[in-house]
């Protein structure tokens, strides 16, 4: 393993996949002390695969992105959150003011916004599934484009056109098919 600081940004490198394989399992654990832990700028979870724990973070914007593994987030508050999967599983709980950005080639992805939901979602789906659940109380415009796959919604909604609008449309909701599946929850 292999770490430096440059100008405020901690870097962490595991090392090449080989040398997971040749010496086993490895374990790393990253504690931010709380005073900083709720203001911190970007923050990135870049991971080849396996396993990724992330909780109790606050910062300006937070990338998650995986080939291949699981990455389960919670107690997380971020104003724009960007996940991108190759394959593998992401959850990621928390508030998320202004921006839910997905992308997944395969695999799962449940996004859980609690408190306010965020202005933008974005999705572009390969294949897999996606669920972005949002507060009950939300309003939403679901623009949806698709070669094939599904979108879904647990609020009620309006279909106007390539468009699902449930109360009074303020998110706005962008959903790329390829294939697979979108659904929009109740938080």
């Amino acid at each position: 393993m292999r770490w430096s600081v440059s100008g405020g940004t901690l870097k962490v490198d595991y090392g090449s996949w080989w040398s997971c394989f040749a010496l086993g399992q490895k374990r790393l654990e990253v504690r931010i002390p709380e005073r900083y832990a709720k203001s911190l700028g970007t923050v990135t979870v870049d991971g080849a695969s396996g396993y990724y724990r992330v909780a109790g973070i606050g910062c300006d914007t937070l990338r998650f992105k995986l080939a291949s593994g699981e990455i389960d987030a919670d107690g997380l508050a971020a104003a724009s959150l960007d996940v991108d999967v190759a394959s593998g599983q992401v959850r990621a709980e928390g508030s998320f003011s202004e921006r839910v950005s997905t992308k997944t080639a395969s695999g799962q992805l449940d996004v859980v916004c609690q408190g306010v939901a965020p202005r933008q979602v974005d999705s572009d789906l390969a294949s897999g599934q996606v669920s972005v659940a949002l507060p009950a109380d939300t309003g939403f415009t679901a623009k949806v484009s698709k070669a094939s796959g599904s979108f879904s919604s647990a609020f009620e909604t309006m279909q106007q056109g390539g468009s699902y609008v449930h109360g009074d449309g303020s998110t706005a909701i962008k959903v790329h098919l390829a294939s697979g599946d979108f659904r929009v929850e109740k938080a």
